[in-house]
């Protein structure tokens, strides 16, 4: 195939077909509290380690870029994400009811 590139023994390479992806759609801060729930249950499965690339568009890249770019424990991200969500009224709406 002439597309590929062969491995060579000084390097590896990760084949686009083993990567994993994960995209966080829009929707505002409805999203936002949606997609930390879905950061949370890929965190529990074992498989958030997995990702490889994180495509995040509106809502989604409140909670990508915050997860991104937090570098504690999953489990302290979680916690202080889900205040801040809870700040605003409509999400505080979401995430009690």
């Amino acid at each position: 195939m002439p597309d590929q590139i062969p491995p060579t023994k000084s390097a590896t390479y990760v084949t686009a077909a083993s990567r994993i992806g994960l995209a966080l759609s829009g929707g505002g801060y409805r999203a936002a509290a949606f997609h930390l729930g879905t950061l949370r249950k890929l965190h529990e499965l074992g498989r958030l380690a997995e990702v490889d690339v994180l495509s995040t568009i509106s809502g989604g890249s409140i909670t990508g870029a915050a997860y991104c770019l937090y570098e504690g424990p999953f489990e302290s991200f979680y916690d202080r994400m889900q205040a801040a969500l809870g700040r605003c009224n409509v999400i505080r709406r979401v995430l009690t009811s």
